[in-house]
């Protein structure tokens, strides 16, 4: 995990988006296993005015790595303060 030196005005907000969130709807089911699940859209609509409604944003870009690709997920804060994993 990598994240800039200061963290509070991005801990404080993400708090407060999450405080606001709610569950993705379940709309999709997996063919094999017949259960249900929320797709990477129902994700992204859960998430979205809660975390722009405090000032966060979310990426996610590709990056080379020793070879490979990495994807790159960052929360980011108005105040330029950001949170990233990569994979």
């Amino acid at each position: 995990m990598l994240q800039s030196d200061n963290v509070n005005q991005r801990s404080g907000a993400l708090a407060k988006a999450q405080a606001t969130m709610k569950a993705a709807a379940f709309n999709k089911t997996n063919p094999h296993f017949k259960n249900k699940y929320a797709d990477l859209a129902s994700v992204l609509d859960a998430i979205r005015k809660p975390l722009s409604d405090n000032g966060l944003s979310l990426t996610q870009t590709t990056e080379m790595r020793q070879g490979g690709f990495a994807l790159v997920t960052t929360l980011r804060h108005s105040s330029g303060q950001w949170l990233a994993g990569e994979y």
